[in-house]
C-alpha cells in the first residue's frame, strides 16, 4: 500500500484511470459483436487489480457477481450472464494460490475440501439417474465460485480500505436506485428486461443491486460498532431505509431488523432486556397504531398475515414448493436429489417452472434438496466453526472478530428459509469473502488486528 499523501494521490488517480479506460473501452464495444474483446478486457483489466489493488479487485469481483448492477448494457455478452465472467478470472487468479501455496487454517481446508466432495458427489447422483455428467457439472457451476475463497485468501486483505470500498459503492447505488425510483418513468439508468413485482400494497416497488444491497449496509454497521465513526452508521440507516421502501421484501426487512439488534446485543451497546422490549414495541407498534395503516408497513403486514392463514400469494407457492420438494428429498435424504440440469426433461425432479415452483424461493433448501443429510452436515460444521471464531463463550465475543461477517452469517440464518444468502449461485461468493476474512483473523496477531 502507498505511503504519504502525495503516493496516495497518486495511486487513487491510476485507479481511477483503469476504471476510466475499462468503462470507455466497454462503450466501445457496446454495439460491436466481438464479445473476445470485452471478455479480453474484463480479464485483464480483473489482473491488472488482483496484481495492483487487491481490496479493488475483490470489490470488483462483488460487482460483477451482481451483473454489474445491471448498469451496463445487456447485450455485451448476448444472453449470457455477466457473471459468467468470473470463471474466467477464477482459474487466472487462482493460479497465485497455487503457487504460493499460502499457510490459511486447517480447518477452513478441511472444510472446503469436504464441500466440493460433496458437490462433486451431487453431481455424480444425477448421473446414475441419466443425466449426462456434463449437463451436472454446468449446473452446478455456481458451487464451485467458493474457489474464490481461495483467491481471497491468497494475500493480505486491508479490512479497513475494502470496508470503505463497499460502504461507499452501497451508498452510490443506493442514490442510483433512488434517482431511478423517484424519477420513475421518466429515469432510465439500470437497464434491466424484465419488469415484476413492481408495486405491492399499491406502493411503487422497485430496487437493484440483489445481494450487494443487504451486504453493504451490514457492513457499514459492523464498521460503526468497530470503529466508533459516525459516518458509517449514517451509511447504514440510509441503505438500510433505501432497502426498506424501495425493496419492500418482508424476509430482507426481518433478517436485517433482527441482525442490527442482535450485532447491538452482541457489541453490548444494547442489553437484553432492552432488545426484546424493543422487538416487542416494534410488534405492538405496527399491529396496534392507527398512524401506520395507510403506510407500505401496515400493507405488508396485512398482506403477510393474509398469505399465511389463506396459504396464497408468495407464502401460498412457498408451501407448495417446501412440500414437493420435501416429497422428493425423503426418497434419498442421506445423500440428496442430487444437481440438475434444466436442459434434461426425462423425469428431472429439481424442474417444476410449469407449476411456477422454484429451489430459489425456498432458501437453504435448495442447498439441501441437491446435498441431504451430507450437505446438513457440511453446514452445522460450518456454523460450529464460525461460533468457535466469534465468541470465547456463549455470548461473549472474541476480541479479534469482524462484526460485519458475523452480521453476514445473522442475516443468512435468520433469513434460511425463504433467502439463500450463503449457497446460492450469486451469494456463494460473499460466503467466500466472509471465509477468507476468518481466515485472515486466524493468522493474524490480536494486536495487529485491533490497532
Amino acid at each position: 500500500m502507498p505511503h504519504g499523501p502525495t503516493q496516495k494521490i497518486i495511486h487513487y488517480l491510476l485507479q481511477a484511470i483503469l476504471i476510466v479506460i475499462l468503462v470507455y473501452l466497454g462503450k466501445l464495444i457496446a454495439s460491436s459483436d466481438d464479445k473476445i474483446i470485452f471478455l479480453g478486457i474484463i480479464v485483464v483489466g480483473m489482473g491488472l487489480l488482483f496484481h495492483f489493488d487487491f481490496e479493488l479487485f475483490i470489490l470488483f469481483t462483488l460487482i460483477i457477481n451482481q451483473e454489474f448492477f445491471f448498469l451496463a448494457p445487456r447485450e455485451l455478452l448476448g444472453e449470457a450472464n455477466y457473471q459468467d465472467l468470473l470463471f474466467f478470472v477464477l482459474p487466472l487468479t487462482l493460479s497465485v494460490y497455487l503457487f504460493r501455496r499460502k499457510k490459511i487454517p486447517l480447518n477452513i481446508s478441511i472444510l472446503m475440501a469436504g464441500f466440493f466432495g460433496i458437490i462433486v458427489f451431487a453431481v455424480l447422483i444425477s448421473t446414475l439417474e441419466g443425466q449426462s455428467l456434463v449437463l451436472g457439472f454446468k449446473s452446478a457451476k455456481g458451487y464451485f465460485l467458493l474457489l474464490f475463497y481461495f483467491v481471497f485468501v491468497s494475500r493480505q486483505i486491508d479490512i479497513q480500505r475494502l470496508t470503505r470500498l463497499i460502504v461507499l459503492t452501497g451508498i452510490l447505488l443506493m442514490i442510483l436506485n433512488n434517482l431511478q425510483y423517484s424519477g420513475w418513468g421518466e429515469v432510465q439508468l439500470f437497464q434491466y428486461s424484465r419488469v415484476v413485482d413492481l408495486e405491492r400494497g399499491g406502493h411503487l416497488r422497485f430496487l437493484m443491486g440483489d445481494f450487494f444491497t443487504i451486504f453493504a449496509p451490514i457492513v457499514a454497521l459492523g464498521a460503526y460498532l468497530q470503529q466508533k465513526q459516525r459516518w458509517y452508521l449514517v451509511a447504514f440507516l440510509y441503505m438500510t431505509a433505501t432497502v426498506f421502501i424501495q425493496g419492500q421484501t418482508r424476509a430482507v426487512i426481518f433478517g436485517l431488523t433482527l441482525t442490527t439488534f442482535v450485532l447491538l446485543y452482541l457489541s453490548e451497546r444494547i442489553r437484553l432486556k432492552v432488545l426484546i422490549g424493543a422487538l416487542v414495541m416494534i410488534v405492538g407498534f405496527v399491529l396496534f397504531e392507527p398512524m401506520l395503516q395507510e403506510t407500505f408497513v401496515a400493507g405488508l403486514f396485512q398482506e403477510t398475515t393474509e398469505e399465511f392463514s389463506r396459504k396464497t400469494g408468495n407464502i401460498g407457492i412457498r408451501y407448495d414448493a417446501y412440500d414437493y420438494y420435501w416429497k422428493e428429498l425423503s426418497t434419498n435424504i442421506a445423500t440428496g436429489r442430487g444437481i440438475w440440469n434444466d436442459a434434461f426433461t426425462d423425469n428431472n425432479p429439481e424442474d417444476m417452472k410449469y407449476k411456477n415452483l422454484h429451489l430459489a424461493d425456498i432458501g437453504i433448501m435448495g442447498f439441501f434438496f441437491h446435498t441431504g443429510l451430507l450437505g446438513f452436515a457440511w453446514l452445522i460444521t460450518l456454523l460450529i466453526l464460525i461460533y468457535r471464531t466469534h465468541f470465547a463463550s456463549l455470548g461473549r465475543l472474541q476480541s479479534h472478530i469482524n462484526y460485519g461477517v458475523l452480521g453476514y452469517f445473522i442475516f443468512s440464518i435468520a433469513t434460511l428459509a425463504t433467502l439463500n444468502g450463503l449457497f446460492h449461485r450469486f451469494t456463494i461468493v460473499y460466503l467466500a469473502l466472509a471465509l477468507s476474512v476468518i481466515a485472515q483473523y486466524n493468522r493474524i496477531p490480536t494486536q495487529l488486528v485491533t490497532e
